[in-house]
């Protein structure tokens, strides 16, 4: 028997296979693309304050578009106050749920006198991890994770109680 022969008699078989006991060929589901949640900076807020320096937390407000959730999973961001910067990074350790909405805070100290009533400019980005078979493509072509950007500016506020001066 020639190689064409035996070649033509492995698709006939393979091919009657697939029709009868084996069952339909399952084509993979197609990935759903992921819509980038929306941001906002719901506050700044100084939350600590002495002589040297001031702690403020960032709240950022995230609404997930996505029918499924997204889990944070890393964060870059800086926030300045007046002349003075600071950069940092955190893992967020927390789910962004489907179709809903959350509020996460990261911290920032700066150095220096602080007070409330100051203004700020804040932005950062947040890296998400998409569903298994997104993640798994993404992955495999060598593709950035999502991400969610978030950027704006306003005044201080302060969650410290005054104290009385004698």
């Amino acid at each position: 028997m020639s190689r064409a022969t035996q070649s033509m008699m492995l698709i006939a078989v393979l091919a009657a296979m697939t029709l009868t006991g084996c069952g339909p060929i399952k084509m993979p589901r197609m990935p759903v693309p992921v819509q980038d949640p929306t941001t906002d900076i719901a506050s700044v807020n100084l939350v600590d304050a002495s002589e040297k320096a001031g702690k403020y937390d960032i709240t950022i407000t995230l609404v997930n578009p996505n029918n499924f959730e997204l889990p944070m999973t890393f964060a870059t961001y800086s926030l300045t106050v007046g002349e003075r910067t600071y950069e940092g990074s955190a893992i967020p350790n927390t789910t962004l749920p489907a179709l809903s909405q959350i509020q996460f805070t990261v911290p920032a100290v700066l150095e220096g006198p602080a007070a409330a009533g100051q203004n700020f400019t804040a932005e950062g980005t947040i890296t998400l991890n998409p569903p298994g078979q997104i993640r798994q493509l993404i992955y495999e072509l060598g593709i950035p994770m999502p991400t969610a950007h978030f950027d704006g500016q306003g005044t201080v506020q302060s969650t410290l109680t005054p104290t009385a001066k004698p």
